[in-house]
Parts: C-alpha cells; structure tokens; sequence
C-alpha cells in the first residue's frame, strides 16, 4: 500500500498515473489533510509514504516528524514531492525540499519530472530495510543529494542563457535571471503567463505551424525567431526547444534555451552595407597590419584594377600590383612603419601608380590614416584619365598658340600678298599683247597665288576656318594639293592618285576638303615609319536598293543617291576592332605621349559632317587603313577662278571711307579704288576715320575698313558711323583667319566681308555689289 499525501487533485492524478504507469500497482490511499495522516498512521503502516510540500493545508515537516518519531514508523521510506514553480520560487522549492530530507524524507521528486518516482521509490525502500545498518552512512548520502539538488537548480538559475519552461500549452511555470533580463519581464510578471506574451508579430502561421509540429513530434526545434521585448522593442534570437516526456511518455513541458542574436545581426547587416558601399565607390580601399599583410581590400578594386580582392590579402597585395620590387619593398615599410605608429599618416595626398590584373599601369592619388590594433587605412582614387585629360588641354593649349600665331602670321603674309597680287595684277593690266615684261610679271602673280593658296594650306594644321562651301571638283583640289603632300610625308613613302575624269562635282568648303587630305596623309604617314605607299583614289557610286548589298562598306546612314568618293589608303600597320572604335574621339591616340594630339581624324570626321558628307574606315592589323569619303553629287557646274585679265573692274562715283593700318595694303587699295572712279577718303585707323568722317560735310556712301586695328577695331568704327549716318554701307577686309573676324562680331551673313589676299578686280566688284546692295 502507498500513502500518498496531497490536497491537489490535478497533481494527484498525474502522480497517480505516474505509479501505473511504471508498473506498480500497489494500492494507493489518499489523504488531503496532516490530521487524517496522523490518525491514518495510528491504524496502519503503508509501505511507501508520499507527501507533497506545495500544500498549504497540509503540512509536510510535520508529518516527517511524527514519522520519523514514531516507533512503527522510523524508518517508513518517505519521499517528498515538489515543483519549481508556484507561489514560491524555484530557489525556495528546492531549499524546502532540502530542510524536507533533513527532516527525515528518503528523496525528493519533482512533479516535473516524475520518471524518477520509481526508481526513487525502489531506492527509498532498499534504503528503509538497511536503516539501521546504515544509519551511519545516512547524514554523508543526504548531504551529497542537497548539493546535487542544489547545484540542478544554480546552473540552471546562473545559465547565461535565457530559458524557460513552459507547460504544453504555452503556459510558463519557470524562467532564469537571464530571460528576465532579455525581455524585461520579472519572474512574478511572467510565470503564470502564456509565452505568446512575446510574441511580435514578425512571423506568419506557416513559421508557427512548423514550430510545433516540430515539438509534438518530440524533436528539438531549433532556429532563429523575432521576439518583442516588454517595452515593445524587437530582438532577435536563436532558440532551443526541447519536449520534455512525463513518466508515461507524454510530452508535458518545454524548455527553451535562448540566445540574444540581435547585435550579431545588426554587425552583419552593417557589414554587408559596408562592404555593399565599399564595392560601389569609385576608390580602393585597403588596410595593413603591423606586420605587413595586407587584412582587408575593398571588392570596388575589381572594377578598377581587375583583380578579386581575396587574391590581394596577406602578401598579395605587395606581389601583384607593384612594378618593382624596390617599390613594392619601400611602400610595405613605409605601410608598417604607419601602423605601428612609428611614423604619422601623410598628411597630404600622394600619387602613385599600381599595376592591374591586365598589365596596365594606373596612376592612383592615396591618402593614408590609422585605425585602432595598429592598422593602417589607404585610399586610393583613379586618376589616370584625370591626368590625360590634363595632358590633352596642355596640348589644346599649345595647339591654340599655334593657331593663333598662324593667324598672326596669315594676317602679315596675307597683307604682303594682298600688295603683291594687287600691283602685278594692275600692272599686267596695263601691258600689251608680246610685252616683254609680260612673262616675269605673269610669274609673279602666279607665285602670288600660289603663296596665298599656301597660306590656307598651313592654316589647316591651326585654326578651323568658317565653313564657305561652293561647287568644287575633288579631283583639282587633289592635283593642287599633291606636291605639297609629296613633301608633308617624305620621299620614302610613294604617293599614287588615281583620279576618275568623269567624277561628279560636290558642294563643300574646299579649304576644308583640304584640311582633311592633310589630315589622313599624316595620319597614314605615321602609320608607316618604314615607308610604304599612300594612295588618292576618286570615284563615282551610285547607291539605290540594286547596289546597296554590292557596296557592303558604304555607310548604313546614307541615303540613295549618287556620290563622289574620295579614298585614302596606306600600307601601314593597321587598326584592330577596339582602335577603329574609337579614331574619331578627340584627343584619342595610340602615338607615344608627345608624339600626336589626337585631334587629327576627330578634326576630319567633324569636316566630314559639317560638309554633309560621310566618311567610313576599312583596316585590318597588317593590312593597312583605307578611308573613304563619301560627298553627294551637286549637279551643277563647278565654280572656278577667272584669270585676272578677263575679270572686269566696275567703278562708279561715290564717295568711300577707307580705313587701315596697313601702309602698302591702304595705297593699293586706294589706288585701285581712284581708277574706278571712286571718290576715296583715307585713313590709318579707326580714330583717324572717325575725325576724317566729321571733318567731310558731304556723303559718305561706303566705309572699306580692316577688321582689326589698333585703338578702334573695324567692328567699333562701323557701329559709331552708322550711328551718325544711318544710310551707311559696310565693307570689312581682313588678313585673319576666319574664326578671329568672328571674334570681332563681323562675319554675319548681312555683313560684306573680303578676304585678303584680294585681287583689285575682285576688290572693285565686292565694293560695286555692296553699293548696289538694298539696305
């Protein structure tokens, strides 16, 4: 027979299952009160005694005292029955079940974990058969099981991790000082409590679902959770939970242990943002240990250098991007000297450059800083298209120098030139036919022509003129041009022209069409160092939808219609694919540094364009470069010079104010003006004009005027005379190049303007076309 002392029916009932369920099978009597035990006792001896010691009618130490008092009784094997929660806490449970032994019970069970009953029971009796014989023995085996007691409960009250324990239901009946202080609830506010008290909302019914489909098959689950704290707050956790079986095999409580994630997965977020900057800026970053080895490289150093950034860390970083060793060796010393604080950070940026994966060099512009465990942080921006950059307007800048002294000299020369045509024209206007100075006068204009054709030539390599398009014929623009490209890329390259006599005319600037001639026999001059051949080829094409698969390097842009071609080929080196890609951008070359601007085909494709033209390339590495370019057809007579005996000279009466600086250039002009008829004011410059106009009471029909001069330009004195005499008509002169009159705001399309080098007959028509002119 068992006693069983115990006023909870719900505990009585489990423990009382518990008994079958291990098999014994002995009867078991009921008490729910210490004074029925005390009469109970009185009558009968049971052969297991049961107390409970969670009972407030009921009290234990008594009934262990009147036990072990009583002769019938001393040595009935008693065992009290606790649980760690309740209205007590766990300590004080287990420091009652304690004082229980010491007052005379065998072993102390608890209801959560009743599996033990039966062998405490069978343990408990073996132990009352011995009493006596063993009595000796009994203070050492009760100390020994308040300290296992003892210490079950402090590792799990000391736990540094956060547990609980809950009933099946969710219910908590016990937690540690560190799930109190995880989620901010004391041990009062949550025993008693379901455990969805931390419940955060994160989570869907899918997760949950298969939380506790997990548990009710009596596996650990195991996994990370988003719980809410008492006051609200977020945490994350990684979180253990185990079923605990009862003594039938039931699961009747959980335990889970915790652990706080929260600043492990805010580090890793921070350092996956990091390292998501670090791979989209523009810099590499790197840091050095006090030893030399490189810890960490930024992933953006594979955009810039090629290279993985996990195949630079220790010594790869030193072994891969360095040119030499003797460089690599006085950067790593330097670096370990920084970062063990033997030496400050530079205090301003310096350059260096770094080898990429390709074998390229990179000019890098580093600054340098420490950082806490004697590392030293570097920063490194790409700055090698920076310095080409700078490079190409140091050039553009000796370029503009250039083409301003070209003007400077055309303006001189062309003034020369204006003199010399000018007179020897006069002059041979005025011999008869079988003169013997016929001859030496006729090869001085001539030489004058061919002088003032040379100058436009040479202006090509400086300043771009204004575009002044008219009908020409390529292949005369060619034949004028071919000795002076005979000397432009020397004797050892052979130049060809094969000129088609049928070739249509086209409408363009021919002073530009020659620039762009200059332009590809340098380039192909370049392209052959060792010499070879530099072909001009003209042709006629007709594109339409027959011939456009016949023609397979046309342009995909043209339109139909028909063409004039012009090619220029060489037999130099070649271009691959990426090359040709890019041989129209500005500044683009593959010469050495100094040795080409990069400016020549961007100058010919911006011609080509502006002419309404098209141009394509054709060029294998090995096999030479051809480029063709492609001018419509102008269907209408080409425009040529008239020789100067047939040109007529119109005069009139009028009276005109001419104004320039030049003493040769102003007598010639007046000269040629006086024999036409006209009434011919002079002066030096615009100073001297504005006091000759006020000083003239009668009409003044015209001013001829330079464009630039000193103390008044050509543009200032018109704009003060017109002011003063509104019926005024303009013609300027000038010896610069284009774009210096349209810096001077003269070159509009209302405004007359003549171009020196002149004749005196096409002076005499420009003035006759502007007197006649309509305001």
């Amino acid at each position: 027979m068992i006693l069983l002392v115990e006023d909870n029916p719900a505990d009585e009932r489990l423990i009382s299952a518990s008994l079958a369920k291990c098999g014994i099978m002995k009867k078991v009597v009921v008490l729910r009160e210490g004074a029925q035990v005390l009469h109970f006792l009185d009558d009968s001896v049971p052969e297991i005694l049961l107390v409970t010691l969670d009972s407030a009618e009921v009290d234990a130490f008594d009934i262990l005292r009147l036990v072990r008092s009583g002769a019938r009784t001393a040595y009935l094997p008693t065992i009290v029955l606790t649980s760690l929660t309740g209205e007590r806490t766990a300590v004080g449970n287990a420091e009652r079940a304690i004082e229980a032994m010491r007052s005379g019970a065998d072993d102390c069970v608890f209801k959560s974990d009743l599996t033990r009953l039966t062998s405490a029971i069978e343990e408990a009796i073996a132990r009352a058969a011995g009493r006596r014989e063993e009595a000796h023995l009994g203070s050492q085996g009760l100390r020994g099981m308040e300290e296992a007691l003892r210490l079950q409960v402090v590792v799990m009250e000391a736990a540094a991790h956060p547990t609980v324990i809950t009933g099946l239901d969710g219910t908590i009946e016990w937690v540690n000082s560190a799930f109190t202080a995880l989620t901010q609830y004391s041990r009062e506010e949550a025993i008693g409590r379901n455990i969805r008290l931390l419940k955060s909302g994160v989570h869907d019914g899918g997760f949950f679902k298969d939380l506790w489909d997990t548990i009710l098959r009596g596996e650990v689950w195991k996994g990370e959770i988003v719980n809410r704290r008492k006051d609200g707050s977020l945490y994350r956790e990684d979180q253990m939970i185990t079923p605990v079986r009862d003594g039938r095999g039931d699961i009747r409580h959980l335990v889970a242990v915790k652990q706080d994630i929260s600043s492990r997965v805010q580090a890793e977020a921070q350092a996956r943002l990091s390292h998501s900057i670090l791979s989209r800026i523009g810099n590499v970053v790197y840091v050095v240990d006090s030893e030399g080895q490189v810890r960490y490289v930024s992933p953006s150093v594979e955009g810039l250098l090629g290279y993985r950034s996990e195949e630079l860390y220790g010594e790869g970083w030193w072994n891969r991007t360095f040119l030499d060793a003797d460089h690599r060796d006085t950067a790593r010393s330097s670096a370990i000297q920084v970062a063990r604080g033997e030496t400050k950070p530079r205090s301003k940026a310096f350059e260096r450059g770094v080898k990429a994966q390709d074998g390229s060099l990179r000019l890098m512009l580093w600054t340098e800083s420490t950082a806490p465990d004697n590392l030293m942080v570097r920063v490194g921006s790409d700055i090698t298209e920076l310095r080409q950059l700078e490079d190409q307007f140091r050039q553009a800048q000796k370029m503009e120098a250039i083409g301003q002294l070209a003007g400077g000299v055309a303006h001189d020369f062309n003034n020369l030139l204006t003199v010399i045509n000018g007179y020897s024209a006069l002059l041979l206007e005025g011999l008869a036919p079988g003169d013997s100075s016929l001859e030496p006068l006729a090869a001085i204009q001539k030489a004058g022509v061919r002088a003032a054709a040379i100058t436009r030539q040479l202006l090509a390599f400086g300043r771009p003129q204004a575009i002044q398009p008219r009908i020409v014929e390529l292949n005369a623009i060619a034949k004028d041009l071919e000795k002076m490209l005979r000397r432009l890329i020397g004797e050892d390259i052979i130049l060809t022209a094969v000129l088609d006599p049928s070739l249509g005319r086209v409408r363009a600037d021919p002073g530009q069409i020659e620039q762009v001639l200059i332009n590809l026999a340098v380039n192909a001059r370049d392209a052959m160092p060792l010499g070879g051949k530099l072909s001009i080829e003209t042709v006629n094409v007709r594109l339409d939808e027959s011939t456009a698969d016949t023609h397979l390097d046309i342009p995909v842009d043209m339109p139909a219609g028909k063409y004039s071609v012009m090619s220029v080929s060489d037999t130099g080196c070649g271009m691959d694919e990426a090359t040709k890609a890019r041989i129209f951008e500005p500044f683009f070359t593959t010469k050495e540094p100094g040795k080409g601007t990069g400016l020549g085909l961007a100058v010919v494709h911006g011609i080509v364009k502006q002419n309404g033209a098209h141009i394509q390339v054709c060029s294998e590495v090995g096999s030479g470069t051809t480029f063709k370019i492609y001018l419509p057809h102008a269907g209408e007579p080409a425009v040529a010079a008239e020789p100067v005996s047939s040109q007529a000279m119109p005069g009139g009466n009028e009276t005109l104010l001419m104004a320039e600086d030049e003493d040769g250039v102003r007598v010639i002009v007046r000269y040629v003006l006086t024999s036409c008829g006209y009434n011919v004011l002079e002066a030096r410059d615009g100073v001297e004009a504005m006091k000759v106009a006020e000083a003239h009471e009668g009409p003044i029909h015209l001013l001829v005027s330079d464009v630039v001069m000193p103390n008044l330009s050509g543009r200032e004195l018109s704009e003060r005379l017109t002011r003063v005499r509104p019926g005024l008509k303009v013609l300027f002169l000038s010896g610069y190049t284009d774009d210096a009159v349209v810096r001077h705001g003269v070159l509009e399309s209302r405004v007359a303007f003549l171009q020196k080098p002149f004749t005196a007959a096409g002076l005499a028509q420009k003035v006759r076309e502007v007197l006649d002119r309509r305001n």
